[in-house]
């Protein structure tokens, strides 16, 4: 059977030797983070989510999680719910806690 390889829709070449790669990690160790702009927050409305069958929403809950509300359909995507990572120093916690979030559910 074929060995299949990624490839990039794009058309970038993702054959890489060891030396790029290490040349490309240690250029992203030194990059310094702009970490001065902070994403607005508002706190949400719990009320309204749990209420909603109707309207189409999405709620920002924290790194890549989203709360997504099509036609009564709840759809989570990427589910972290963790405080903090070691390893981010920008994380923020999650919009509102699981225990609350998971009343809604029906997994």
């Amino acid at each position: 059977m074929p060995k299949i390889r990624y490839n990039n829709i794009d058309n970038v070449s993702t054959d890489k030797t060891l030396k790029e790669f290490k040349q490309w990690r240690e250029q992203r160790r030194n990059k310094v983070k702009d970490y001065s702009y902070t994403v607005p927050k508002h706190p949400p409305e719990l009320d309204y989510l749990h209420a909603n069958r109707d309207d189409t929403s999405i709620t920002w809950i924290g790194h890549s999680t989203f709360f997504i509300q099509y036609y009564g359909l709840n759809i989570v995507t990427d589910p972290v719910w963790a405080e903090k990572w070691d390893f981010n120093e920008g994380s923020v916690p999650p919009a509102f806690r699981f225990r609350i979030f998971h009343r809604w559910m029906s997994f």
